[in-house]
């Protein structure tokens, strides 16, 4: 995945519900973070609900690229 890609993920927002909630958005950066042993890409993700700015893992389950 690289900057300009629109990708989408699920996140659960609330501790109440297992209901998972979809988000959407456009790649706008990314950087490798070393996370304890190992190093991850993140990437930083305008979404296009509100227009906030999300960090996002590249190997956070459900993440797809969209187009």
């Amino acid at each position: 995945m690289k900057v300009g890609d629109m990708v989408k993920w699920y996140w659960h927002l609330g501790s109440s519900t297992w209901d998972a909630t979809e988000f959407q958005g456009i790649i706008v950066a990314s950087q490798i973070v070393k996370h304890e042993h190992e190093e991850v890409r993140v990437l930083s993700v305008l979404t296009s609900d509100d227009g906030s700015l999300c960090d996002v893992r590249e190997d956070a389950p459900g993440l797809e690229l969209i187009a």
